[in-house]
């Protein structure tokens, strides 16, 4: 669950020569068994890290048994009902309050525009993706339960036979709370049922949607959270225009005000362990300000695409099968005094602080990859060091559970032993990751410089390398250097944006076009394996 980028940690930071010293977490090992303890952990007063090495434990007579912290050298006394763990160790921390049996099924809800500007075709090719989508689901599946929602100037919620089960329209659309006020008095109405059960049935009714009006996208997306708080799961929009009916317009003076709504229910998505996914409908006519509906991907783990109508299908695809592995879901890394978090990626680029005091992801998949860097934060006096990794998390029958593992590094004075054990696919695809945040932001001349400096190091490294890892080496370069061509693309493709856009005289959110706001997403979102299977494809 836990990697590093190589098995010694820096006594200094020049000895890293530009390189990241990183630390992958891949959350799609949490399905994997391990030691399991019937307790809570036994934890730092002070830095809150687990004791998972019995060996430290010393006895005292008169304060009984107690140990040392490895992380800040706090002492702390060993309640008597509490046990130690290992280094790779799953603890329980109770039930969740309340007597309601949680809701853990996996669900799909659609947000569809059927909006005039979605005629000529793309209603229909977005129309044969879901179908397919829920054929697929429903066959492979099919205990996912599924609902659907559709917006033009107002805002419908169905039921599967395609039933209005409520409208939300006239200055309704105009405020949160009454929006909120309405779903809520309705959800006694709206049942989530199994795509065992009713799939023919949303195919039937899927098929007769017509397009029509304006967009309430921002309306739309206010009930799709509504709905979706006590449940959690994912959520899909698909549209094609840009929100100008209702709260969240992002049209002409009204974009900045509009963009905080998508801020606000990004936060309370990700604390709900809602997935928000984007798939923008490529039209070169249209500006659909993606750059400001994709926070709500970013801060919750989900994935912006930008898709003609030929792709609708993979996109959907790609979203509805990425199977959540975990819920409510708290991430902490901990780390001795001397050593810093300097930067974390593939998080939507919180403060490092927020890492080690602790950050809630909400539902995370099984292909997603979080990074961070560490560094020393002077000459480093010690022969090891400890890392340690805390995952929090709810599981289907609604226990708290916390995964916890400890990695101990060796430190070292020689850049050769860094150099020789390294995982180049590590610092790569954080480079890629941190490069996508920075374009995400519209620093895309920032994207460009991490990519070459990421390369750069590699290139450098790889010349003093073994000839086995000197070939990892070039790939990862390779790899980079790929990257590093497309954020150039980026960089034109920008100015052409900033001068297309420069006669509206409108604020806009970010100077980043539609499709680069769907391809930063997706660089910020990158995983290693799917970065390196392209590079070796390419290679043959």
């Amino acid at each position: 669950m836990f990697k590093t980028s190589s098995t010694y940690f820096p006594q200094e930071t020049k000895l890293l020569k530009g390189m990241p010293w990183v630390g992958r977490i891949s959350f799609g090992d949490l399905v994997e068994k391990v030691e399991e303890i019937a307790t809570k952990p036994i934890m730092c007063n002070s830095c809150g890290g687990a004791l998972t090495n019995p060996g430290i434990i010393q006895i005292d007579p008169s304060k009984g048994k107690y140990f040392l912290c490895e992380f800040c050298g706090t002492m702390n006394i060993i309640p008597k009902d509490l046990m130690p763990g290992a280094d790779i160790s799953e603890f329980m921390l109770g039930r969740l309050t309340g007597t309601a049996k949680p809701i853990t099924e996996d669900t799909l809800l659609a947000v569809i525009d059927v909006s005039g500007s979605m005629s000529g075709g793309k209603l229909e090719a977005v129309k044969e993706s879901l179908i397919r989508t829920i054929t697929d689901l429903g066959v492979n599946q099919p205990d996912t339960t599924f609902g659907l929602i559709t917006f033009t100037t107002d805002v419908m919620i169905h039921d599967e036979e395609m039933k209005e089960i409520l409208r939300l329209s006239g200055d309704t659309r105009y405020s949160v709370k009454e929006i909120t006020k309405k779903v809520e008095k309705a959800l006694g109405k709206i049942k989530f049922k199994p795509l065992k059960k009713t799939r023919k049935k949303w195919v039937e009714g899927i098929e007769k949607l017509r397009h029509q009006s304006a967009t309430a996208l921002g309306p739309a997306m206010v009930a799709a959270y509504v709905l979706m708080k006590k449940r959690g799961g994912r959520v899909i929009l698909l549209t094609d225009g840009l929100a100008n009916e209702g709260v969240g317009r992002l049209e002409g003076g009204s974009s900045q005000e509009g963009a905080k709504l998508y801020e606000n229910l990004a936060a309370e998505a990700a604390n709900a362990s809602i997935i928000v996914d984007v798939v923008g409908i490529k039209d070169p006519s249209a500006f659909m300000a993606l750059e400001a509906l994709a926070i709500m991907s970013m801060e919750t783990g989900g994935t912006m695409f930008y898709a003609d109508r030929s792709d609708l299908a993979s996109a959907l695809g790609t979203s509805s099968r990425e199977k959540i592995v975990a819920r409510g879901v708290r991430l902490r890394v901990i780390t001795p005094k001397g050593v810093e978090i300097a930067e974390v990626s593939g998080l939507g680029a919180p403060k490092p602080e927020a890492v080690r005091e602790g950050l809630r992801l909400g539902s995370v998949t099984a292909d997603r990859e979080v990074y961070v860097r560490l560094a020393p934060k002077r000459k480093m006096k010690v022969d090891e060091i400890p890392i340690q990794l805390q995952v929090s998390y709810t599981d289907e029958d609604g226990a708290q559970r916390m995964r916890v593992f400890t990695r101990r590094v060796k430190v070292t004075k020689e850049a050769d032993q860094i150099v020789e054990t390294m995982d180049a696919e590590l610092p790569t695809t954080f480079a890629v990751q941190r490069a996508g945040e920075e374009q995400y932001r519209g620093d895309v001349r920032r994207s460009q410089e991490i990519l070459e400096e990421a390369q750069r190091a590699m290139e450098s490294a790889g010349a003093s390398a073994p000839p086995a890892l000197a070939k990892a080496m070039r790939r990862a370069s390779r790899v980079l250097e790929r990257e590093a061509e497309e954020a150039e693309e980026v960089a034109v493709r920008q100015k052409a944006e900033s001068a297309r856009r420069a006669p509206m005289r409108a604020k806009q959110v970010a100077a980043i076009a539609d499709e680069d706001a769907a391809g930063s997403m997706q660089r910020a979102r990158s995983s290693s394996k799917a970065l390196f299977e392209n590079a070796e494809e390419e290679e043959e």
